[in-house]
This record gives C-alpha cells, structure tokens and sequence, in this order.
C-alpha cells in the first residue's frame, strides 16, 4: 500500500486544505481514499458477529412443538391445529454500530509542531495529513448501509456527524482546532447513550496521542498553544490538564464496562511529543493505563504506514471482541 500513500496523496490533501472552494479536488481526494478504503477493506476480512434467537411461529410441520406456549393457546383459543405453536432457532448478523473519534487539536499540525520545537517539519508528512487519509479511507470504504459516526475534537467535540459531505469537508479543512479535550468527545457519546446501543459498538480513537486542557498559561514554555487563556502559573495548568486526563480515563472506563470495543490509534511519529508530560501521563504513559483496561492500541511510527497501522488493528480488535476471523468472508460481503 505504499503506492497508496504517496506524497502525490498528501499533497492533493493539503491543496484540498489551501483551496476548500476547489470541487474537484475534493471529488478526486475523495475518491483515493474511497480506493484505498476498499481495498484494505477486502483485505482484511472477518465474520460479522452473530446470534442465535428463538423464534414462535403456527405449527406448519416443521420445528419443535412448543408444548407450554400451545396449551396456553389451547386454554385461550380452543383445542385446533391452528393453535399448535412450534419453536426454531434462527441467527441472525448483529447490527454493528461505528463512532470514529478524530485529533483535530494544534498538537497534530505541523506548522505547531514547527512553533513548538523549533523544527522544520513539512505539513504534508504532519499528523494530520496521515490521520485525514487514513479517517477518510475507513469511512469511504465501509458500505453506505452500516451506521457511522464521527466526532472532531479539540479545545471542544463537533458533533457527532453522519457520513455526509459536510463532516469530509470539515475533516479535510481542519488545520489546528485548540488543545485536546477528548474527555469531552467521550463524555458526548456517553450522554448520548450510544454506548447502549443494541449490538455490536466498535469505538475509533485516532490521535496523537497528547491529551490535555488546552488552556495556555501566558509566558510559560508548556506544551499547550491555543489561545485560550489558562491559569496563571504552571502548577495551575498541570493540574487542569491532569483533571482532563483521569476525566478521559474515567470515560474509557465507563466505555469499556458499557461492552464497547475499543481501538485507539496514538500517532507516535515525535518521540519529543509522545514522551512530553502534560498533565500526570505522558502520551506513551497514558497509552499503558488504556492498555491495562483492555482497548486494542494500535501506535502509528511512520505516517506512510497510518493506514495499514488502522486496518490492522481493527483486525485485532475483531479477533479479541470474539469475531471468527475468515479469510474467505470480508466486512462488505455482509452487508
């Protein structure tokens, strides 16, 4: 898939960024990703999860009499063939719900990146980029029928949005929204109850893995560089990040007991930013904390790579929530 994530890729994103009035730009963006998403959609094949129910039905010859369920019938209706009640067991596909959680903070630009640690460093090779190309590749790819979802999140979450050209737009476009309160994307898909959906829930966290307040205090050398005004002192804004940061984990905790599986996605190509402290965790620090409540991790090295890094933990993911992996069945031949 190397081919696929071509500079020629991450440029035609970041003219779709520098020019969000061009139609065809975005049409011809989309539409790579569209090919990707497919092909790494075939590739990475899994059987839907399913389920056994019992189902009654008239007696017509076939299954098993119920004999409780008929003498009630009987009891109400009178003794006749018309109310023989027969049971069989039908299985069914599990309805699967995807929410796709995308890091749309400062933190994964490159021009911040640039301002933060002095360095020269392109955007079209930034987080961002890769994570817009994987995001939309996935969304693409997925059959129109199933149910998908997506929250952007910075200093604040937007959303959640269905698959429409509005939210591809306003994931392309976004360029550096604030700091990273994904506390405040999970909180939303809590009250929201979408954890307590019927069926199968599959949670997507793609990030770069720095998760704070985005709160600035003026004059210090912190991590954060939104524009929001924070506390007047570096203690202050430790605390308040540390506050963000046991929220999120609260909210993992509660996400996961709801039975959501859960696949988070920290693009670790700045060791700086990924060893950084904000708050009590470090971005490597707090990945280890999701791993002890059981979510798949799946950590991006190499932004060429984001794609196969996402489909492939996805696999996992289908693997350790009980699905039967089968080479000769994909995701898009159930629906």
């Amino acid at each position: 898939m190397a081919e696929d994530l071509s500079l020629d890729l991450e440029k035609l994103c970041l003219s779709c960024m520098d020019n969000p009035s061009d139609p065809v730009s975005f049409q011809r963006f989309q539409n790579e990703c569209r090919r990707i998403g497919n092909r790494m959609i075939s590739a990475s094949s899994y059987l839907v999860p399913r389920e056994t129910r019992m189902v009654y039905n008239t007696f017509q010859g076939s299954g098993t009499i119920a004999y409780g369920r008929t003498i009630i019938e009987f009891a109400s209706r009178g003794r006749s063939m018309d109310n023989v009640i027969a049971r069989s067991k039908i299985t069914i596909a599990r309805k699967i719900s995807w929410m796709v959680l995308l890091d749309t903070s400062n933190s994964m630009t490159g021009w911040w990146r640039n301002r933060r640690f002095n360095r020269d460093v392109d955007e079209e090779t930034s987080p961002q980029i890769a994570a817009k190309i994987a995001t939309l590749a996935f969304l693409q790819g997925l059959d129109r029928k199933l149910d998908v979802e997506v929250i952007l999140f910075a200093n604040k979450a937007v959303g959640p949005f269905e698959r429409r050209e509005r939210i591809y737009r306003d994931i392309i476009t976004s360029n550096g929204m604030g700091g990273s309160r994904m506390d405040l994307a999970l909180e939303k898909i809590i009250r929201r109850r979408w954890t307590k959906r019927e069926g199968t829930r599959a949670l997507i966290v793609i990030t770069d893995g720095v998760v704070e307040s985005g709160l600035k205090a003026p004059g210090l050398p912190y991590l954060s560089e939104t524009e929001i005004q924070g506390g007047a002192n570096r203690d202050q804004q430790i605390r308040a990040d540390s506050l963000v940061q046991e929220r999120t984990l609260r909210h993992f905790r509660q996400i996961v007991r709801d039975g959501v599986s859960v696949l988070y996605v920290p693009i670790f190509v700045d060791e700086n930013l990924a060893s950084w402290r904000s708050g009590t965790y470090s971005a490597r620090e707090f990945v280890k904390e999701l791993e002890v409540m059981g979510v798949e991790v799946s950590p991006v090295y190499n932004t060429a790579s984001m794609v196969e890094v996402l489909f492939a933990g996805l696999n996992r993911l289908a693997s350790r929530s009980g699905y039967q992996t089968n080479r000769r069945a994909n995701l898009k031949a159930y629906f």
